[in-house]
């Protein structure tokens, strides 16, 4: 909450109520993102009013893995998204990272968004020479690793052309149910046969045991 503006930064589902002035706002989001981009937020005030929402566009959204140099994505076609009110279309000019949406609210208003929820390599700048040829993975905000457990104990020596298709699904029975990304490739030194490589989010890796993990891997 800034004045009378209303900043949207963080997308899951939750249900909140926010004073503006002497009116009151209820705010229901709907969403079932990291894992999918299509987010609802429904804008409840006690009595209509006129004031700012302004919604966070995240810098992999705007074609950024973080800001900076540092790293970018592979593949440099800017990513579509949309953000409607009532089903109408709004202006995408951004500020500082953010859409600011002013007007008079009524209630039951909605908001949706809809982010392109694709698979990115990421690729480093050249400077950092560990990472020459290599690329990782990331689908929407959330950043992918390869354990070996998953691969044969041979995370570290997988290699995956530019141009293979990287497939995005639930796996019930891996890590108790996660989501996973599974594409072909091969080992160093064995062009010949193809294999089935799977990464699983960052952020649940080492919880079966020690074993080779790699972020960055060969292209």
């Amino acid at each position: 909450m800034r004045g009378e503006e209303i900043l949207i930064n963080l997308f899951i589902q939750s249900q909140t109520s926010l004073k503006i002035a002497d009116n009151t706002v209820d705010l229901d989001m709907r969403t079932n993102y990291p894992w999918e981009g299509n987010i609802e937020l429904t804008v409840d005030p006690l009595e209509a009013a006129e004031f700012s929402l302004a919604i966070r566009i995240p810098s992999w959204v705007r074609g950024e893995p973080v800001p900076g140099d540092l790293y970018q994505y592979l593949a440099t076609k800017q990513r579509q998204y949309a953000v409607k009110v009532n089903g109408r279309p709004v202006s995408d000019r951004l500020n500082n990272g953010y859409l600011s949406i002013h007007r008079s609210w009524q209630k039951g208003d909605v908001v949706t968004i809809d982010f392109p929820m694709t698979v990115n390599r990421v690729i480093s700048h050249p400077m950092v020479q560990e990472n020459l040829g290599k690329v990782a993975f990331e689908r929407g905000p959330i950043l992918f690793c390869f354990e070996g457990i998953d691969n044969e104990g041979e995370a570290d020596k997988i290699v995956v052309r530019d141009d293979v298709d990287i497939n995005f699904h639930y796996q019930d029975k891996l890590m108790n149910g996660t989501y996973a990304l599974q594409a072909k490739g091969y080992l160093e030194g064995n062009t010949k046969e193809q294999r089935l490589f799977t990464a699983i989010p960052y952020y649940q890796w080492s919880n079966r045991g020690t074993g080779k993990m790699a972020v960055w891997i060969n292209r």
